[in-house]
């Protein structure tokens, strides 16, 4: 007696295969605790002390500052990020040690890096740093110094401040 295999279980087998091949796998859809959740975020922000600068005026442009941003996430290294960043420009008062920020003498600035364009117009590769270049606003009389104020605001706020002093070529 002359046994034939039996191909059927092998037949049905090969067919569900590549049926399931054919509708391929259900997408694998994110945990809802990772949507909108970013792994890097902006922890501390601060004007560059060695970078941001005050320019004199030239022959296109008025006296200016540029305002080097840093923004560090969590693990202090720094990254871009997208938000609004608002500039103040106050007088230093001396007799107040405690709280430097004197009147503030210019209307606020905004600026804003709301896509990518804007972010990657704004963003130095080298210092790794946005700079904002903003007009240097009429000083108060017989002020050599004062303080730049900065206030980031995306989901939370963070505020920095350093102090500048007018260059000699300003005399």
């Amino acid at each position: 007696m002359h046994h034939q295999p039996q191909l059927q279980p092998i037949y049905t087998t090969l067919l569900f295969l590549t049926l399931l091949c054919m509708g391929g796998c259900p997408k694998i859809l994110p945990h809802a605790d990772w949507v909108d959740r970013d792994d890097f975020y902006v922890q501390t922000v601060r004007l560059h002390p060695t970078f941001t600068e005050i320019l004199p005026a030239d022959v296109d442009r008025p006296a200016r500052v540029n305002a080097y941003v840093e923004m560090l996430d969590q693990f202090e290294d720094p990254i871009k990020a997208t938000g609004t960043y608002r500039f103040d420009f106050h007088q230093v008062d001396a007799r107040n040690q405690q709280d430097k920020r004197g009147r503030q003498f210019a209307t606020s600035m905004i600026a804003e890096t709301a896509d990518p364009a804007a972010s990657q117009r704004l963003w130095d590769e080298v210092t790794r740093c946005f700079i904002f270049t903003l007009e240097l606003p009429p000083l108060p009389e017989n002020t050599r110094r004062f303080e730049l104020a900065m206030t980031f605001t995306k989901s939370n706020r963070l505020e920095c401040s350093l102090i500048l002093e007018l260059p000699k070529s300003f005399e």
